[in-house]
């Protein structure tokens, strides 16, 4: 036997297993739409994975370049002539005709280093009539240059150049590394790159790696084989060494067995940790407290924990499996785990101090997420007294309430409550946030009863809330029932108010604006107002703002007093809408703000609305790049409760912001919108098609409408050609992977269907989406914008076109004659039926003009 699994950077083709990554890559390469993105930890096998799509994919009419761009450059200039000099390089015969001419040009032409790209790639594309595929790796060394920005914007807006020039139909980008595509674009001011299909490099499954076993002639027991899965899970460089040494063994005539493994695990992996990819996940772990606590979480079992953003990280990192999207999340085989201990996770955690104090700091200071971070991980360390674990436990689940996370809150209190008698004070508190936790969930009765608890214990500094709250819960439980009483409970908060001052000002402020809106609802405007008015004159700054709202709905006569009012609340600097925690309670939310600009829109207070606007920038939040996202969220409750006037009024004040207040996603996002409510808006129009591709991650009814619209004007106007290019940007920007997509873009696929010429790609057309039409019931059109009665339309245009495209062959059956006065039935082209005399008719079927169907 000779040795086949020999150290190598690249994987003999005879030796090479494919997996689910190289579909996924091949199907991108033949769509040429959107550039892949293979997103994977180190040592995973990406780079064979690029060079055998090369080797199965590329044509003599092709080019696959790969870029290695760890190669440091100095200016943007010279990283994209590397990337063309590499390409005429190595493919010299194909291009040897106009390397002279790019060269030359770049003496005498003096354009900007993108424009000059562009040209150049262009001439690459005339030179051959297949495909050109970049392969752009170690993109994350990139990200470390100055110009960084400047190259990934240009690879994004190859995808817009398409209309302008259509050789751009054969270029495709292949990148590849451990930077996450948003983090690829540095700067937040310009567009971030988001138009890669992502494709995940997963291990080999146990099929995958008896391939390889098959491919190398290893001959080994299944116990065998099981064990050394046991331990790499179908890691392919783990798999890969264990097997090369297991083919050494056998050269050498030793027996192998489970015991065999186990050592050859021990002595590779999990003694001195000094081999890859362990070496470099401990390194990692060690220099990075988030990934850290992340494997500690998954160790605990806390996988809520755990955000989207970091289980990316901890899968590029290699400590989680290509599985982590679908909820499987645990530590991706047995020798990472083993070289992941948690005595040593602990250690280092106490080096690096999980300190209390910085949490005490955080929390302080408002800033309820970080404070979390830490609080989370002290509550299970054993290193920290309980005590600690429990101090740490409430002021965790205070930090949930802050940031409306209801069920972690209600978790940390519900099962670790202070004793009464000693912590009194801080029982009272926990015995609020359950409460107010439970309202937040609509579970009233046992809301209720924790309201109840508190009321109990008077006096106390929550008597007041919880009597307000209580009167809340009951009005949810049956409203009627308990009107009076509730009416009573808030008519005592506020004369208890009167007389002496121990009651809190949210809970004077609550009693009286619960006053309010239970007289609003007996239509007892003026009481109302009244109440609303008295609510703004109890509450603090926090608070002021959302009894003047509703005291303005109910009198327009009185915008002028009231609206100044508003601005001096604005003013105060303690309104703050970007801070990250759920408005609750008196706390002015964006949908009541959106009724207020809503009003002054009705009563053409333009000049006020604006000044409103500019207080909310100036004074009302924490980041100033979040005032359009602000205002966005605001302009979307218009437009969904169809106060379409005031959307557009928001909206084309957003998209009219300087680039410091606005980031390209909102800008993007507000034309959308824009355009969705003014079809005629080209400005709107033009800003949208042109970012499509870079800001849309999944498309919705509007996007499928708009795109709807715009083809339907191009088939209009004759321009079939751009129409189909349309057609091809929303399919390619998802794929059509699942059926929900499917379901969704079938008007975009009738209307290609319509578009092209008559023909095969017609037919074609026509029968892929009969297909999916096949597959398609009615529940299922609740994903789209059409009815059952358009749905129907839709399948006989199809089964029609079917009909009318596809070629009939008309059956000839030897010996058979007609006679010139015998009758016989004939199809037309034009599907007309007709009854005759074979003499009328003869010359009709010798020239195809029809066909015998009896």
């Amino acid at each position: 036997m000779s040795k086949k699994l020999i150290p190598s950077t690249i994987i003999p083709e005879e030796l090479y297993v494919e997996r689910n990554a190289d579909v996924q890559l091949r199907q991108i390469i033949r769509d040429m739409g959107r550039p892949g993105y293979i997103l994977v930890a180190r040592q995973m096998g990406k780079t064979n994975l690029l060079i055998n799509s090369k080797r199965k994919l590329e044509g003599v009419n092709d080019i696959f370049a790969y870029i290695d761009l760890s190669n440091k450059f100095e200016t943007d200039r010279e990283c994209f002539r590397n990337i063309i000099d590499t390409i005429l390089d190595v493919n010299y015969e194909k291009l040897e005709s106009i390397s002279e001419k790019i060269y030359s040009n770049r003496e005498k032409r003096k354009t900007v280093a993108h424009r000059e790209h562009v040209s150049e790639l262009r001439l690459i594309l005339s030179e051959i009539t297949g495909k050109l595929i970049i392969n752009l790796d170690e993109i994350d060394s990139l990200t470390a240059a100055e110009y960084s920005d400047k190259i990934f914007a240009q690879v994004r807006s190859v995808y817009f150049e398409r209309v302008n020039y259509s050789e751009f139909e054969r270029l495709s980008y292949i990148l590849s590394g451990v930077a996450e595509p948003s983090d690829i674009i540095k700067d937040k001011s310009i567009s971030p790159f988001n138009i890669g299909q992502k494709i995940l490099l997963g291990d080999f499954s146990l099929e995958e790696f008896h391939s390889l076993l098959v491919k190398t002639d290893l001959s080994l027991s299944d116990e065998v084989i099981d064990r050394i899965f046991y331990w790499a899970s179908g890691n392919p460089r783990l798999s890969w060494e264990i097997c090369s040494k297991v083919e050494d063994i056998i050269i050498e005539n030793a027996k192998v067995d489970c015991e065999t493994i186990d050592n050859i695990v021990s002595i590779l992996y999990t003694t001195n940790f000094n081999r890859p990819p362990v070496d470099h996940i401990r390194t990692l772990i060690q220099s990075d407290t988030e990934l850290r606590e992340a494997v500690l979480s998954i160790y605990y079992q806390r996988i809520d924990d755990l955000s989207d953003k970091v289980k990316s990280r901890l899968y590029l990192a290699g400590i989680l499996s290509s599985d982590y999207e679908s909820g499987d999340i645990k530590i991706k085989n047995r020798i990472i785990e083993e070289s992941l201990d948690m005595s040593w996770l602990l250690e280092i955690s106490k080096q690096n101090t999980l300190s209390i104090v910085k949490a005490e700091e955080f929390f302080l200071n408002g800033d309820y997420i970080k404070a979390s971070e830490i609080y989370v991980n002290i509550v299970d360390n054993p290193e920290f007294s309980s005590a600690d674990q429990l101090n740490s436990s409430y002021k965790l689940g205070v930090c949930y309430s802050k940031l409306g996370e209801n069920q972690k809150a209600i978790n940390c209190m519900e099962n670790n409550l202070f004793n009464k008698v000693g912590f009194r004070d801080i029982h009272i508190e926990q015995l609020y946030i359950l409460g107010l936790s439970y309202l937040k969930q609509k579970n009233y009765e046992k809301s209720e009863e924790y309201f109840n608890q508190i009321i109990k214990e008077k006096p106390n500094d929550f008597y007041f809330i919880a009597l307000v709250n209580r009167a809340s819960t009951l009005g949810k439980i049956d409203l009627p029932k308990h009107r009076e009483e509730i009416i009573e409970i808030n008519k005592e908060v506020v004369k208890q108010s009167i007389d002496d001052n121990i009651v809190a000002p949210e809970a004077i402020c609550s009693a009286y604006y619960n006053l309010g809106t239970l007289n609003e609802s007996l239509d007892d405007k003026k009481i109302s107002f009244n109440y609303y008015l008295n609510a703004y004159e109890s509450a603090t700054n926090s608070y002021k703002l959302k009894p003047l709202i509703n005291a303005l709905s109910l009198d327009y006569g009185k915008f002028n007093s009231i609206w100044s009012k508003i601005l001096n609340v604005l003013s105060s600097g303690d309104i703050v809408f970007d801070s990250g925690i759920e408005p609750y309670g008196m706390e002015t939310t964006l949908n009541e703000t959106a009724g207020l600009i809503n009003i002054a829109i009705e009563l053409d207070k333009i000049d006020d609305l604006i000044e409103f606007l500019e207080n909310v920038k100036s004074y009302c939040l924490k980041e100033k790049n979040n005032f359009s996202t602000v205002l966005l969220e605001i302009a979307i409750h218009l437009l969904n409760s169809n106060r379409r006037k005031a959307s557009k009024f928001i909206l084309t004040f957003i998209s009219e912001l300087d680039r410091i207040y606005i980031s390209p996603n909102d800008f993007f996002l507000s034309n959308k919108y824009l355009l969705f409510i003014d079809r005629e808006n080209l400005k709107a129009g033009d800003s949208y098609f042109k970012g499509f591709q870079n800001y849309t991650d999944s498309i919705d009814r509007i996007d499928v409408l708009l795109f709807e619209i715009k083809i339907m004007n191009l088939l209009h106007g004759g321009d079939v050609g751009t129409a189909v290019k349309y057609c091809d940007l929303i399919i390619n920007l998802e794929g059509l992977y699942s059926l929900d997509i499917k379901v969704q873009l079938l008007t975009i696929l009738l209307l290609k269907m319509r578009c092209l010429q008559k023909g095969e790609d017609k037919l074609e057309q026509a029968q892929e989406l009969n297909l999916i039409i096949d597959k398609v019931k009615k529940e299922d059109l609740h994903l789209s914008h059409i009815n059952e009665q358009t749905f129907e339309s839709i399948k006989n245009e199809v089964i029609a076109t079917i009909v009318s495209e596809t070629p009939i062959n008309q059956v000839i059956r030897k010996g058979k004659q007609y006679g010139r006065n015998e009758l016989v039935k004939v199809q037309f082209k034009d599907e007309s039926v007709l009854t005759k005399k074979y003499k009328y008719i003869q010359e009709d079927i010798k020239k195809g003009n029809c066909t015998i169907i009896n």
